[in-house]
């Protein structure tokens, strides 16, 4: 759940990253009973408290007092219950209070987790892919439902033509999809209304496609920067050469850097795409 605790780190600060950490080992060191795959196991703010860093405390500006246990407990206790109104609150809603635990217990809700970073990452997928207007038409039909294309030319404040070419686009991607109404039993299309929606569940199928081809792309250029290098690397596997690199020429030298270079950008990229798969499929 490491991406869990990154986000919270990220959309609130780093001790909430590292408060959420606490409660999910919590939950772990329980055992499995009274978790489920939308929520954890119940925990309060108190055991959250009980193993709560002292750097923490001190980072807060409410140093603990060794000399009174009762006063340091309660310090830890007061500081993990303002994290927990934030982790509570914050938009994507990391925890709830438990429905069976009691008011002071509360649980990691996997759910608005899930669908929370799920359609961030969308957002953040279709607007680098298509631009801001199809990203806003999108997010329209995501939080609105199902609507007119007069609708949602007036909702995302676009042009008729603009909306019609941005709507058309989407649906061709298999972002968005359209539903005919018809008024009359001939089902002529000047009585028919025409509905345009998000099927999310499609959608995340469609990103998680396109996805898998860029981790495609990504390995298929790693393995041409290799091939295209093989006089390189033949020669940096000699035992002489790997036992003493300034055999390598400067030309030799320079083109190791450059490839160590490429092949690490290539990494980096996999292991974004990587992340963004198990958001989509694993989470």
């Amino acid at each position: 759940m490491q991406a869990v605790i990154d986000e919270a780190t990220f959309t609130i600060n780093r001790g909430a990253g590292q408060v959420l950490r606490l409660f999910l080992e919590q939950c772990e060191e329980g055992g499995l009973s009274g978790s489920t795959k939308d929520e954890s196991r119940p925990t309060s703010a108190l055991h959250v408290a009980s193993v709560l860093p002292h750097d923490m405390l001190t980072d807060s500006g409410l140093a603990q007092d060794e000399d009174s246990r009762d006063a340091g407990q309660s310090t830890a206790s007061d500081i993990v219950t303002e994290y927990f109104e934030l982790l509570r609150q914050c938009q994507s809603k990391f925890i709830k209070r438990s429905e069976h635990g009691g008011s002071n217990f509360f649980v990691v809700d996997y759910k608005s987790i899930r669908q929370y970073m799920r359609s961030k990452l969308l957002y953040k997928i279709l607007k680098s892919k298509f631009g801001q207007k199809p990203c806003r038409i999108a997010r329209i039909l995501i939080d609105k439902g199902k609507l007119e294309e007069k609708q949602v030319q007036k909702l995302a404040m676009l042009p008729a033509k603009d909306t019609r070419e941005q709507l058309a686009l989407l649906c061709t991607h298999g972002i968005c999809d359209i539903q005919e109404v018809p008024k009359s039993a001939d089902r002529a299309p000047s009585r028919t209304i025409f509905l345009w929606f998000v099927n999310l569940d499609k959608c995340y199928k469609e990103i998680l496609m396109d996805l898998y081809r860029s981790i495609a792309n990504v390995r298929q250029r790693s393995r041409h920067e290799l091939a295209i290098r093989q006089r390189l690397l033949a020669k940096m596997e000699r035992k002489d050469v790997s036992a003493n690199q300034n055999l390598l020429s400067e030309a030799d030298k320079k083109a190791v850097e450059k490839l160590n270079k490429v092949m690490e950008k290539l990494a980096v990229s996999e292991a974004r795409l990587d992340e963004m798969v198990m958001i989509f499929r694993d989470f």
